[in-house]
């Protein structure tokens, strides 16, 4: 047989009644939680759902690492360290909004596309995922966030860059012969 669900290991356990054991979203949150999204998926026949319920379980793992890593971030920064967290945990917030968004969408198929008030929640699950999307921008794109924790966390070597100390008078006129274009 298959392990228990529980905090030891085993299996996102998707029957009605059944615990999560997560924190929801504050109240009034675009943000879409776990334990909606199972209870979504429970009202609408789609818990049995292969594919809904390995989306699923990627969210809980999403969610519980991230749970771990702003640990570990507080700790190190105690202490000292921790460069790069806070920029792990922004895309790990990325992540997880946009796989949250998507999991609610596909819960409820053609129906998700309708927007507020029309929509399922009010059209919260379409405003999720419209939302989700935002997050790999504000607060530093995503590309922005690897290249800090590669230089930073990981020590690489920054990107060349052509235009170094090249006055902003002149970086239009340098554009162009870079790009070989006429200014």
């Amino acid at each position: 047989g298959f392990p228990p669900a529980g905090r030891k290991g085993g299996f996102l356990d998707l029957r009605a009644g059944a615990a999560v054991e997560l924190e929801p979203p504050p109240s009034g949150s675009k943000v879409v939680g776990l334990p909606e999204l199972i209870e979504l998926a429970r009202q609408h026949g789609r818990s049995g759902d292969p594919r809904i319920r390995q989306k699923l379980a990627r969210l809980f793992a999403f969610t519980r690492v991230g749970e771990w890593t702003a640990r570990r971030s507080e700790e190190e920064m105690a202490k000292g360290g921790g460069a790069g967290f806070a920029n792990l945990g922004k895309l790990a917030q990325t992540r997880t909004l946009k796989l949250s968004g998507e999991i609610g969408c596909d819960i409820l198929g053609a129906g998700a596309t309708l927007w507020p008030p029309d929509g399922p929640g009010a059209g919260r699950y379409s405003e999720a995922l419209v939302f989700a999307c935002a997050s790999s921008i504000y607060g530093g794109t995503d590309q922005i966030q690897r290249n800090v924790i590669g230089e930073r966390a990981l020590g690489l070597p920054r990107e060349p860059d052509p235009l170094k100390g090249t006055p902003f008078a002149e970086m239009s006129q340098r554009m162009a012969a870079l790009f070989g274009r006429a200014s």
